[in-house]
């Protein structure tokens, strides 16, 4: 059986000169600096327990964590451009190794159901491969440099090839956010959204499930806190995330019904957001199901065993005939809210029943329900079921069963008139005509929540290319705005400051997401000066955000002009002791055109421009296009704040702490 071929398989020299970096599909999108300097290697086997050959967690796969389906090289001078042009969703990898000042490995790893390969039935993917050179400058304006975090846009023309096919054959870039009558209008208006969690405090949560201290008994607290939050940030309206609704606890699949407190309560606050003008969502655990779990920081201890006996026929099976399941010593005991979770198959129909009932069911709960725990639609395992009407192992498969469900929930919400849209962790591609929005990292950061980058040694930030790419097809949460890296900087140093949390919150707005933030983060009556600076910093960043949808919402992101100006000198913890210091562009821009075209017949093109820093700066513009028509506004009122200088190809500009033009 041959269940997995590499081509190409690249081995190239580890330096390339000024410049030099790759750009993976990974987490979204992420560019690697000077991928050769040291010995690393990130693939789908990576960090995965003992003996499981890569099946858990497949960093690297498509559809998965790998959002798109492109890789490229490049440096000042040249780039190379590799893809697969799949509207099917056929199982790949984009895995890459190097030896330090050796060499630079990318290799296309390609994976097929688990059947034995004959002379009649070769291997052969029924999909192109291409590889092309292109020019890396042709689609940027920043200057080419390396160093931590670095991103001078050399990707872009990788990114706008691969467009260019998407546009012309894929499925998924039929319709632009702006002609779907499925994405309710509410969802597309400038709203942002703010994270909350019922569950409260470690102690509380661990002990009660439900934190009615500060939510009231029957969570009679959760529409005047929307109502203060949406002043505080500026905001026409904002969407309630909800964490801890799950009635056996956060994050426990399979044990959600009725969610905390109440479900006469809970619809009553539904009720009470959406009288206000607000709405709200709630997540599912995607196709886990948590069995039985320990008292955690996620929720009392329960045992769900009758429920998941019922779900067992829909089970993903290994190849060695057990449950695939991260039932490892481990969360029998300690804080994860795994505690022991099994995954259901994406084609088996007993899961599909499953999942259908169970977001049905949401959605009556709440007009947004997310997939979450999906990370792009991965399957995470490979299945041997073959009762679950797939081939045993990989393959396109996986997809195809999500693609049903999804497709069936979103049609059945249609059939009951309910006002819905569809949600999943992180984006995909593939599963943009089916979703609202998607629950996205593609703010920046070194440290990726997750993606475990700094514990290989890679130089690695995301650059957000799938927002590049599909910005006017899919609207982005930027969830939780630097989730993982710690709450607040501490006298020792260790934690985050908040000078890198509103540089991220900033370089979201520039990439066109929705700010997503922790309400304990930005709506604390307790604030101390990290939470007032924060909450600071997110509230400008959501008048921006309100004051633009035709563009931030709506827009095609386009390369943006180059931009000089100062650095923000901050540092982020790799983990409890370990600190890196950072230098950090203090300015964060984003170009993009208007979905609509202007009077003229000319696209109108508007370039955002936001100052991530807590005092005035000064900055210059160079602009590769004709400047005749330019005219300076406020990136929160709209107001014309000054004219171009005629003729000019560059212009000065003075922004306030925070500001935006």
């Amino acid at each position: 059986v041959l269940r997995a071929a590499s081509f190409p398989d690249f081995r190239q020299a580890a330096a390339l000169g000024a410049g030099d970096a790759l750009a993976m599909p990974w987490y979204e999108g992420v560019v690697v600096n000077a991928p050769g300097a040291a010995t690393n290697a990130y693939n789908s086997s990576f960090q995965s327990p003992a003996g499981s050959s890569g099946e858990f967690n497949p960093w690297t796969q498509y559809p998965g964590f790998s959002a798109f389906q492109f890789f490229a090289r490049y440096a000042s001078r040249a780039g190379l451009y590799v893809a697969t042009l799949d509207t099917a969703g056929h199982t790949k990898q984009f895995d890459y190794a190097s030896a330090a000042g050796d060499h630079v490995r990318v290799a296309l790893r390609h994976l097929q159901p688990e059947v034995p390969a004959t002379e009649t039935a070769p291997f052969a993917p029924p999909y192109d491969t291409v590889i092309g050179c292109y020019d890396p400058a042709a689609a940027t304006h920043d200057a080419p440099a390396n160093g931590l975090g670095a991103d001078w846009g050399g990707w872009r023309g990788a990114a706008d090839a691969y467009k260019a096919w998407a546009m012309r054959e894929a499925p998924w870039t039929k319709a632009p956010l702006s002609a779907r009558a499925d994405v309710p209008k509410w969802l597309t208006s400038g709203a942002g959204a703010v994270i909350v969690n019922l569950c409260g405090a470690n102690d509380v949560c661990e002990a009660t499930g439900y934190d009615a201290a500060t939510w009231g008994a029957e969570l009679e607290n959760l529409a005047p806190a929307a109502d203060a939050y949406r002043e505080a940030a500026g905001l026409p309206a904002v969407i309630v995330v909800i964490y801890g609704w799950e009635h056996f606890g956060v994050w426990a699949g399979g044990g959600y019904f009725p969610p905390k407190p109440s479900a006469a309560a809970f619809l009553a606050a539904r009720d009470a957001l959406e009288a206000q003008g607000d709405r709200s969502a709630i997540l599912v655990s995607g196709y886990w199901f948590v069995k039985k779990r320990n008292a955690t920081r996620y929720g009392p201890a329960f045992d769900n065993s009758e429920a998941w006996a019922a779900a067992a026929p829909g089970l993903v099976v290994r190849a060695d005939g057990a449950y695939a399941s991260m039932s490892f010593p481990a969360n029998a005991t300690d804080g994860s809210h795994h505690g022991e979770s099994y995954r259901l198959c994406h084609s088996a129909p007993v899961a599909d029943k499953i999942m259908r009932e169970t977001v049905g069911e949401a959605l009556g709960y709440a007009p947004i329900v997310s997939f979450d725990q999906e990370m792009g639609g991965s399957a995470n395992f490979p299945g041997y079921n073959t009762s679950h009407g797939h081939p045993p192992g990989r393959g396109a498969w996986e997809w195809e069963g999500y693609q049903r469900t999804l497709e069936a929930v979103r049609d059945d919400a249609k059939d009951r008139g309910i006002e819905a849209a569809l949600m999943q962790e992180q984006s995909s591609e593939l599963a943009m005509p089916y979703l609202g929005a998607t629950w996205t990292r593609q703010f920046w950061q070194v440290a990726s929540q997750g993606a475990y980058f700094d514990a290989v040694g890679l130089d690695a930030v995301n650059v957000g290319t799938f927002a590049y790419l599909y910005h006017e097809f899919s609207l982005g949460l930027a969830a939780a705005q630097f989730q993982g890296q710690g709450e607040q900087s501490q006298p020792d140093g260790s934690g985050e400051p908040y000078e890198l949390r509103s540089h991220v919150i900033m370089s979201a707005v520039a990439r066109g997401l929705m700010p997503t933030p922790f309400a304990n983060d930005v709506n604390r009556s307790d604030y101390d000066e990290w939470h007032a600076r924060v909450a600071e910093s997110n509230a400008a960043a959501n008048k921006v955000w309100a004051a633009w949808p035709e563009f931030l919402v709506f827009g095609t992101t386009v390369a943006p002009p180059r931009v000089r100006g100062p650095v923000l000198e901050t540092y982020e913890m790799l983990d409890a002791t370990t600190r890196r210091n950072l230098s950090l562009p203090a300015v964060l821009v984003g170009s993009f055109r208007h979905s609509a075209e202007s009077a003229s017949g000319a696209a109108t093109v508007s370039t955002l421009i936001l100052n991530a820093r807590y005092d005035a700066v000064e900055i210059s513009v160079e602009l590769p296009w004709d400047a005749s028509r330019i005219t300076w506004r406020d990136g929160a009122t709209r107001d014309v704040v000054g004219a171009w200088p005629a003729g000019a190809r560059g212009a000065k500009y003075s922004l306030p702490p925070l500001g935006a033009v």
